[in-house]
């Protein structure tokens, strides 16, 4: 009967700790909607929207998206490694590397128009 009872035990907290798991992918999936690079590309739509856009510096512009990034995203995000990996590459460059990581990940058809725009303007 002590055999029974350990199972029974095991058992028990292998159900406890799947329902957790579950409850913490579901937070986390609804946090970020699913796709981490989403909220990417939500943070460059609401600085396209700021009015002095154009008058900010490349670190400016930087500092804005990784903030709106550090509210919506956790630092284990992929998207958020993206961005923190390419926001500093070399000009011409940040644009295909977070689209390669997007890609690494899953998101194939991921791009963000107002990315190039804002942080690689020059790019074709």
């Amino acid at each position: 009967m002590a055999i029974d009872t350990k199972i029974k035990t095991k058992i028990i907290a292998l159900i406890v700790f799947l329902k957790i798991v579950s409850a913490s992918a579901f937070i986390l999936l609804s946090k970020t909607g699913g796709n981490d690079f989403d909220i990417v590309f939500s943070s460059f739509k609401d600085l396209s929207k700021e009015g002095n856009v154009g008058a900010l510096s490349h670190d400016e512009k930087v500092a804005y998206i990784t903030q709106k990034l550090d509210h919506k995203l956790t630092k284990d995000d992929n998207a958020y490694a993206a961005w923190m990996a390419t926001s500093f590459a070399y000009e011409g460059q940040r644009d295909m590397l977070i689209k390669m990581a997007a890609d690494s990940t899953g998101y194939e058809s991921w791009s963000c128009d107002e990315m190039r725009d804002l942080i690689e303007p020059y790019s074709e």
